[in-house]
């Protein structure tokens, strides 16, 4: 057998120009180069070239280490296989089992001229099979684990963010729409789960706009029902204004109508005092005159008429004077004025004076200062006017037997005043009225007691025309206790 090489030659300045061709023959049989340069690369393996069933060259030996190149007898055993050319198969030489494979040698025209046979010991091939299975399960085996914990990390790495969008939608829907959380879900496949709880958000968000379209439209009729009552509040705030506006021109004018009227009654309180105190006047003096004996001794009984006389006159002058002090309190007019002087003088005086209505009353009057006496900045007429009233009051209503104290102390800057009696007393329900005008405790007190109810009142208004403030404690049948204080030196400062 003889192997052929032929090289083109080609012209250096025309390559497509061939002027030659360079042969190199390589005799085959018998040679060894390729035979130990192919079993170099495979030890424990043999090459054998055959041409027309004989063996030409090989690696192969028989005998003492004499290399078998001729035989009449390829290596060729039963064939186990036959593809494209390809014989695989096994042989014995020299006892030992060999796995070989034959593969076709053609010509240039593609013809078979012989075979290139390669083979290995069976014991080798079974032992390299083995460890080719034995690399090929561990690999695929490391394989596994590798795939098993990629596809864990990937599982990761894709279920995480579902669960998470999982968990997200559910907490939306609870938070949003107001859905409890659903059941359980029997299957760990995280996409079902994704896509249930899709389906659940969806049906929710449904549901949920379902109920908002219907909570818009009860906003709309219960706008519309706002919008006819504020139409009714409008129409009816506009009545009402103009019913307002009526009715406060009216009120301004019957306040002008009253004002009027006050200045009237003044006026003619003010006429009708001058009036009756004139000739109420002269009546008390011709009284006191004829009382004197000027024109002769009277007796008993002219003195006794004589006495009746001044008395009705002078308490009748006395309702006048209360009826125009009342009048001037209320419209504002009265004016204070303020002086200097001792209250032990003012309480004497006034205690000596009201004694003259005790007639025929066994009354203790007891006055207590502390100190002795002292320096007050007050009107010395409403201040003796205050005190006659307390104590007129005092007299009228306290029997036979009974006792008036009058206790006043230095306070600081202020003058506390304390009138006490052991009259007849005030229920408790009756005592807001005392100080109202034309009142009194009973409906049948003017008959028993007469008097016009002014007393207190006008003491209250002086009172607090002095800046002080006035107070009453009373018990049915145990008396009564009117308290007032005043500032001594303040409204002088």
């Amino acid at each position: 057998m003889i192997e052929f090489t032929i090289v083109p030659i080609k012209e250096k300045n025309n390559a497509a120009n061939v002027s030659g061709a360079l042969v190199v023959a390589d005799i085959a049989n018998s040679q060894y180069y390729f035979p130990e340069y192919i079993s170099s690369r495979a030890t424990e393996g043999f090459l054998v070239l055959s041409v027309a069933g004989i063996r030409v060259a090989t690696k192969a030996t028989e005998g003492e280490e004499i290399p078998y190149l001729i035989g009449t007898k390829a290596i060729k055993g039963k064939n186990l296989d036959n593809k494209d050319g390809q014989f695989f198969g096994s042989n014995n030489i020299k006892g030992i089992n060999y796995v070989f494979l034959d593969r076709e040698i053609k010509n240039i025209d593609g013809e078979v001229v012989g075979y290139l046979s390669i083979g290995i010991e069976e014991s080798r091939f079974a032992s390299m099979v083995t460890d080719n299975r034995t690399i090929a399960l561990a690999v695929i085996f490391i394989c596994l684990i590798i795939m098993l914990i990629l596809g864990h990390v990937l599982a990761e790495n894709i279920s995480a963010p579902i669960v998470a969008v999982t968990q997200m939608v559910k907490k939306y829907g609870q938070k949003y729409l107001g859905t409890a959380p659903a059941g359980p879900t029997v299957t760990d496949d995280e996409s079902v789960i994704l896509l249930e709880s899709f389906q659940e958000f969806i049906n929710n968000l449904k549901k949920a706009e379902e109920e908002r379209t219907v909570y818009l439209k009860q906003l709309e009729e219960e706008h519309s029902k706002q919008k006819q009552l504020s139409e009714t509040l409008k129409e009816t705030n506009d009545n009402l204004e103009l019913l307002v506006t009526e009715r406060t021109q009216h009120l301004q004018a019957v306040v002008a109508e009253l004002k009027k009227l006050d200045v009237t009654k003044s006026q003619f309180l003010a006429n009708l005092s001058h009036e009756l105190r004139t000739p109420l006047s002269v009546i008390i003096n011709a009284a006191d005159v004829l009382s004197g004996n000027y024109f002769g001794k009277l007796n008993d009984k002219q003195d006794k008429y004589i006495h009746s006389i001044s008395y009705c006159g002078n308490h009748l002058l006395q309702l006048i004077n209360d009826l125009l002090d009342i009048s001037k309190l209320a419209s504002g007019k009265m004016t204070l004025k303020r002086q200097d002087f001792y209250i032990a003088n003012l309480v004497k005086e006034v205690v000596k004076n009201v004694k003259n209505l005790i007639k025929n009353k066994e009354l203790a009057i007891s006055v207590d200062i502390e100190p002795e006496d002292f320096l007050i900045y007050a009107d010395l007429q409403r201040m003796t006017q205050i005190f006659y009233n307390l104590l007129s009051n005092a007299i009228k209503f306290t029997d036979s037997g009974g006792k008036i104290k009058i206790k006043i102390f230095h306070r600081a800057d202020k003058m506390e005043v304390i009138v006490q009696d052991t009259g007849i007393g005030i229920a408790e329900e009756d005592q807001k009225r005392i100080f109202c005008e034309f009142e009194q405790v009973e409906g049948n007190y003017d008959k028993r007691f007469g008097g016009t109810g002014l007393g207190l009142p006008i003491v209250k208004k002086l009172v607090e025309l002095h800046g002080g403030q006035i107070f009453l404690k009373s018990k049915l049948g145990e008396g009564t206790e009117i308290i007032f204080a005043i500032p001594l030196t303040d409204e002088k400062a």
